[in-house]
């Protein structure tokens, strides 16, 4: 009896041990991405890049505040009026009234079908400060209406 009792805690103590690292493991890739959304579910007609309301913006970001952090990719879904409309998206620099390089977004999208889309990193056309961000849109034709969603930036350490 003493035995299978110490070979029962023997195993338990060898599933522990992994679930424990497992845990480690999941743990430690959970910590190196963070999401950062923009509260945005909006569109426009319009065919110039409108900004959209200072509600939507991310106010205050500051890729500093991300220790290690070296990738941030913009992502959003998309929504255009028709197929021979495309939807159009790029994050503009509030703070300094500049378009942030590199994060022009397009697409064309099926009626009530959103297309996820994203930028490379831009982790370097981010400015070293403090800056409110902001989601520009347009639509190509002017009698479609398009809508961005579910945006945010993706923060990466590796």
């Amino acid at each position: 009896m003493k035995k299978i009792t110490k070979v029962l805690l023997f195993i338990l103590g060898i599933v522990f041990f992994f679930a424990c690292k497992k845990e480690e493991i999941i743990q430690a890739e959970l910590d190196k991405e963070v999401r950062v959304p923009f509260p945005v579910n909006d569109g426009t007609f319009n065919i110039s890049f409108e900004t959209f309301a200072p509600s939507t913006y991310l106010k205050d970001f500051d890729k500093r505040d991300y220790p290690g952090v070296d990738s941030i990719t913009f992502i959003c879904s998309l929504l255009s009026g028709n197929l021979s409309d495309t939807a159009y998206v790029r994050l503009y620099n509030v703070t300094d009234s500049s378009i942030i390089d590199n994060t022009l977004l397009a697409a064309a999208t099926p009626l009530s079908t959103y297309v996820v889309v994203q930028t490379n990193n831009i982790f370097n056309m981010l400015p070293d400060k403090k800056i409110d961000l902001a989601i520009q849109a347009k639509s190509s034709d002017k009698n479609n209406y398009i809508i961005v969603a579910s945006a945010f930036l993706k923060l990466r350490r590796n």
